[in-house]
């Protein structure tokens, strides 16, 4: 950072309560015992708990810590003659708020004209969350050249778990047939694989030459009609992942209930 060893850290989040306790948070793991342990004992300048705001010198360096929540007064934020260096954003979007278009519109607009002209001309912005509708800046950004995306699912392409000792793939499916028996198969798709899927979508005839086949001999003709047996899951999860959720909304027709 040239002449100056400060660094200017935002922590974003939907609300403010919620960015403020995870600072807080932050701030805890920086003075655990392992951190200090690595990187040495912080020495803490300016705590302020209620508003999120964290100042501490640690090897030599300034790190000036704030949060903000969304559509916040973000933009002119400065401490020290500096802008934010590295802004976090972690959950901005909410499900419902979203399938508003205004609401969603106005998020956007906020989040591009105010939150990244926070930034000091070398900054960085790392934006976290799930794809939890189709309007979604998550989703937007992901799509764009412009970002550098990881886009991480529950199930991985090859139909496996990404993380099987926290949900195995038995786990994975009886918590999507949980879901799909209630009509709430897009909103598992959006939490567990980022990847909403709207309702429309769900009606895709299975013989569509881009879908997988499913004949009976796959489906378990016993379960209820929502339901998928874990060998045709995995059949379906090696194509792709959002074919299982088409599948089971034309299962009924498939066994001619």
């Amino acid at each position: 950072h040239g002449a100056t060893s400060d660094m200017n850290i935002g922590y974003l989040s939907h609300s403010s309560p919620l960015a403020t306790k995870a600072l807080m948070d932050i701030r805890n793991l920086i003075c655990s015992e392992s951190m200090m342990a690595a990187f040495g004992v912080p020495k803490f300048i300016k705590e302020q708990l209620d508003r999120g705001e964290y100042s501490f010198q640690l090897n030599g360096h300034t790190f000036n810590m704030s949060s903000f929540g969304a559509n916040s007064q973000i933009r002119g934020y400065n401490v020290n003659n500096r802008r934010i260096d590295v802004l976090l954003v972690d959950d901005l979007e909410d499900r419902q708020e979203n399938e508003s278009e205004i609401l969603f519109d106005k998020l956007k607009r906020w989040f591009f004209s105010d939150c990244i002209k926070a930034l000091s001309p070398q900054g960085r912005l790392i934006m976290l969350g799930n794809i939890v509708n189709r309007n979604s800046i998550v989703n937007e950004n992901c799509a764009s050249p412009k970002w550098a995306s990881i886009k991480l699912s529950a199930l991985k392409q090859d139909g496996t778990p990404l993380w099987p000792e926290l949900n195995s793939f038995a786990d994975l499916i009886a918590e999507y047939n949980e879901y799909a028996s209630k009509g709430l198969a897009g909103q598992w798709c959006a939490e567990m694989l980022n990847d909403p899927v709207a309702a429309n979508t769900l009606s895709i005839d299975l013989q569509s030459p881009e879908a997988p086949k499913l004949t009976l001999s796959q489906v378990s003709t016993n379960m209820d009609s929502s339901q998928l047996t874990l060998q045709s899951a995995k059949r379906l999860g090696d194509t792709h992942r959002q074919w299982l959720f088409i599948a089971t909304t034309k299962l009924q027709h498939l066994i001619g209930r």
